[in-house]
């Protein structure tokens, strides 16, 4: 009896997720099919930032940066 002793708790761990799993796949499907939200003026912004942007000699900036406020 030894050798099933954690059949009880495998078959309890198969059914849940059984359960489960049809419902994960629903709610990534309306995640993927969400309207994308229109940024605006935004979009041409590469960083917006609420109080510092801090720049090594290393970074490279495809962009606007926008500062609020302005510093």
């Amino acid at each position: 009896m030894p050798k099933f002793k954690f059949l009880p708790i495998l078959i309890i761990l198969m059914i849940t997720l059984s359960l489960v799993a049809p419902s994960l796949g629903v709610s990534a499907r309306r995640l993927a099919a969400t309207t994308p939200v229109s940024l605006g003026t935004t979009s041409n912004f590469a960083i917006l930032a609420g109080s510092a942007v801090n720049d090594n000699n290393l970074s490279q900036i495809n962009g606007d940066v926008g500062l609020s406020p302005a510093g």
